[in-house]
């Protein structure tokens, strides 16, 4: 009895000595609350329900110093802000951005930030020590109450798990079933689905000299849990250019001792209208390092690698040579686009150069050219061999007249790969040139930081389908889900524009000659529905003259937009995003494998009669995925349009002021 006794006592001491510090939302409804006793542990909420359930924080240093063991304040301080964020080539044109604030700080040179804001909370380490230390391990906790429904994507199961590409689509599963996945790591976004109908959304943001994170099962509490790549010590060269892993580091990261951690997001919505809006991860991040942005231009662009240069009907033979790139920059100029994109084939990847061009293309010659019609270069090649002789290649290629690069192959997130890409971004910037990143790790902050970085691939994109078999294609499935997961940590490259479209039993994988799952209107929407800065329309030119009716209205839609939102949505059965550039407005739909009808109340519109340019699926898009129909009418705030959807279908729609 006297054992009974005394072991009350020490649990009842052990919960007295925790304190709990609390950081509240503006608007008073999300809570995140900080223990602090044996350990640091995070709690978050909103109102009276748990979003996030007692989860541990600590960095653990290399010579077995934990930080956030025993953990004792020193220090306590509180804030609020509110600001306008200005943000080029993002969904909108501003972001409001208000919190409030909590900093912790600890006895032992380190401490906790953390900030509320309406739609989430986020937290993230600092140190302060005077010399340069090598983490371990972050260890960062999302637990759960209840075993909750998830969304996210499974990386890929490779002999390296700290390898992936990044492309994959989207399971949804109780968080206990995570476990059923050994082997296997998550990379975020991911989604909670709450029975209140709310959703929470895991990121981070401003990750910069520092591992992305994946995301492993909990093996002792019901919840996820961080896994960093370790560092890498050495690596290999492959026949294509690409540096691979070949020795980890026991440690995660080596950083200077003072400075802070990326920030651990939980996004909030309590209506998943509010999911694609969502801001966090660009509010964030670093604010941008270049100090004019004004040369930055988004815009359309060609492209040769998927549609394998198919054009015909020519007077020449189509290949990797000037007559071919001649008329790709002729077909661009006259059909109203900004950049034509020369992907795999202008130089020998294999020997790793970038100065040594195809002798079949003369790049000078083709940039003059362009200029002369108002168009640009855009070059691919392998990310490596770029940042072998970043300096150098951008030095050349910008004095040429070449608007940027499509870099390509990275397939990590290790703290090696990251510091690379910022580093390539400023390099880049220095010589106002474009990155657009393929293979590559999903955005962290970095398009915020360097708004030149214009795309981040990271999707389940077009490209897929050039091997993807019918049984394992969900496109339609695959594209509602991007806005909600996917899109919410910044701007894709899903390259859309498909005029060789299929019904879904009709889809094969054909490399070739690829085709689009679902209609042709789907394919045209995604201009609206997607944060896509640089919109690259993937076919042939041959296909786009055919369809020269559908070339242009997707080239009169934006590539940026001053505002976005959701106008309608059944997540996982339809969506209708709307944008504003200007006076004008845009709807864009997606629609699941069910055929459906919908009433679209224009209530959203200002004051006044509107011009509405309407492309929406045709009557037997059933039978024809590729049969479309494109009218006008004219419109107000008080009409409300009733639209058919085909299965895989949409709708896109211009309103422009009378």
């Amino acid at each position: 009895m006297r054992h009974l006794v005394c072991t009350f006592f020490l649990c009842l001491s052990a919960i007295l000595s925790a304190k709990d510090y609390t950081v509240v939302s503006p608007d008073g409804n999300l809570t995140m609350t900080f223990g602090v006793g044996e350990k640091v542990t995070y709690t978050v909420k909103a109102g009276d329900v748990t979003l996030v359930a007692p989860s541990c924080i600590a960095l653990e240093l290399e010579g077995g110093l934990v930080l956030g063991e025993k953990p004792k304040v020193s220090s306590v301080r509180k804030g609020k802000k509110a600001e306008t964020i200005v943000a080029p080539l993002y969904r909108q044109s501003s972001i409001e951005s208000e919190y409030n604030s909590l900093v912790l700080k600890m006895n032992g040179n380190w401490g906790i930030e953390a900030r509320a804001f309406n739609d989430g909370v986020a937290y993230r380490l600092f140190t302060t020590f005077k010399k340069d230390i090598k983490i371990k391990n972050e260890v960062v906790e999302f637990n759960f109450d209840k075993d909750y429904q998830m969304t996210l994507p499974y990386s890929d199961l490779f002999k390296d798990k700290y390898i992936a590409s990044f492309e994959k689509q989207y399971e949804t599963e109780p968080v206990s079933h995570f476990k059923n996945h050994e082997g296997r790591l998550s990379f975020m976004p991911i989604m909670l689905h709450y029975d209140n109908a709310a959703k929470v959304i895991l990121l981070e943001s401003d990750v910069e000299n520092y591992p992305g994170m994946f995301v492993n099962y909990n093996k002792e509490k019901l919840g996820l849990v961080g896994e960093f790549p370790p560092y890498p010590l050495k690596h290999k060269d492959t026949s294509n250019g690409v540096l691979r892993v070949s020795e980890r580091a026991p440690y995660i990261a080596s950083v200077e001792g003072n400075r802070a951690y990326p920030w651990r997001i939980v996004a909030y919505a309590a209506d998943e209208k509010q999911v694609p809006v969502n801001n966090m991860v660009y509010a964030l991040a670093s604010p941008c390092h270049i100090e004019d942005t004004s040369w930055i231009k988004p815009g359309r662009s060609t492209w040769d690698w998927w549609n394998h240069c198919s054009i015909y009907n020519v007077d020449f033979k189509v290949g990797f040579n000037n007559d071919t790139y001649k008329y790709y920059i002729d077909f661009a100029a006259k059909y109203n686009f900004d950049y034509v994109l020369i992907d795999d084939g202008w130089y020998s990847y294999r020997n790793r150069n970038v100065m040594d061009a195809n002798p079949a293309l003369d790049i000078p010659m083709l940039c003059e050219y362009a200029k002369t019609k108002n168009i640009r270069l855009i070059l691919w090649m392998v990310g490596d061999a770029f940042d072998k002789q970043a300096e150098e290649v951008c030095a050349y290629y910008s004095k040429m007249g070449v608007a940027g690069f499509k870099l390509d192959f990275f397939e990590r997130q290790d703290q090696h790969l990251i510091e690379r890409t910022y580093s390539m971004a400023a390099v880049a910037a220095k010589y106002n040139m474009l990155l657009n990143l393929h293979g590559v790790y999903v955005p962290k902050g970095l398009n915020r930081t360097y708004p030149n970085v214009i795309n981040f691939e990271s999707v389940f994109g077009l490209e897929q389908l050039k091997w993807t078999d019918q049984k394992k294609a969900d496109m339609a499935h695959n594209d509602l889900w991007i806005p909600f997961m996917r899109q919410t940590a910044g701007p894709h490259d899903y390259t859309p524009g498909a005029m060789l479209n299929r019904t879904r039993d009709m889809f094969r994988s054909i490399d070739h000659r690829p085709m689009s799952q679902g209609t042709r209107a789907h394919q045209v929407a995604a201009y609206i529905v997607f944060d896509m800065p640089l919109a690259v329309l993937c076919d042939s030119p041959t296909n786009y003259i055919r369809e020269s009716e559908t070339t242009y209205f997707i080239n009169s839609i934006p590539a940026v937009f001053d505002s976005t939102f959701v106008h309608m949505s059944e997540l996982g059965n339809y969506l209708v995003m709307g944008r504003k550039k200007g006076d004008n407005y845009y709807l864009g739909a997606y629609n699941d494998w069910d055929a459906r009808t919908i009433d679209v109340n224009l209530s959203f519109l200002p004051e006044g009669e509107y011009v509405a340019k309407i492309y929406k699926d045709g009557l037997n898009v059933d039978r024809v995925a590729e049969d479309y129909k494109l009218m006008e009418q004219m419109v107000t705030s008080a009409d409300v349009l009733n639209i058919d959807m085909g299965a895989g279908g949409g709708f896109a729609i211009i309103f422009s002021k009378k």
